[in-house]
């Protein structure tokens, strides 16, 4: 059973989707964020798996306490996190556990994406499915 599993179903039945960047929905899925972290972690040496299921679950929590206040502000809305939101609380969370130098290397890694992102446009899928 995969660490983050660890949370209610109910809980992770909260937040099914995403939207990428392109403005594409597509599942939501918590292990990606751990293997995120995890894969920041192994570039500073300030974490591992553990840590770094335990950051994706706090990132979850995040969402989930988003997603409730924007409910009950809002009477029926609904709740659709995007991918920046999430990396977004994974910075937070990083710099908040004390992190720094991991959370420097996540942030200079998503400036490096975008600057890619705007000269060379998305990222192809097959690329994607590395991360």
């Amino acid at each position: 059973m995969k660490k983050t599993e660890k949370i209610l179903k109910s809980e992770l039945a909260k937040i099914k989707s995403i939207r990428r960047r392109t403005g594409e929905v597509v599942p939501f899925d918590l292990e990606r964020v751990a293997r995120a972290v995890f894969k920041a972690f192994e570039v500073t040496g300030e974490g591992g798996e553990e840590e770094s299921q335990e950051i994706a679950k706090r990132v979850f929590r995040m969402l989930l306490d988003l997603r409730s206040e924007l409910v009950n502000a809002r009477k029926g809305a609904k709740f659709l996190p995007t991918v920046e939101m999430v990396q977004d609380f994974v910075e937070k969370e990083l710099m908040k556990n004390s992190f720094m130098d991991t959370a420097k290397e996540y942030i200079l890694y998503r400036n490096k994406r975008s600057e890619l992102r705007k000269a060379f446009g998305p990222v192809p899928e097959t690329v994607k499915l590395a991360v």
